[in-house]
């Protein structure tokens, strides 16, 4: 059993009641996201429409949270 956890999750940045949640647990800001990269992520690839795409699917605008989690916790 590994002795270290990552929890990741996505979550759009105007959603401040569950980021503060999200934060008041430990969550860190981990990175930012397309739309593109979290379809494709959440292995939803069918939700991408065919290039040339949009600007909402190419500018990051969401956030990655992570969590590190110790087993022997």
């Amino acid at each position: 059993i590994l002795p270290e956890v990552l929890v990741r999750i996505i979550i759009k940045p105007e959603n401040t009641i569950t980021l503060g949640l999200y934060k008041l647990i430990g969550f860190i800001d981990s990175a930012v996201y397309t739309l593109e990269e979290a379809l494709r992520v959440n292995n939803n690839i069918d939700f991408i429409p065919s290039r040339p795409l949009r600007e909402r699917f190419m500018t990051r605008l969401g956030l990655v949270l992570a969590l590190k989690m110790n087993r022997n916790d």
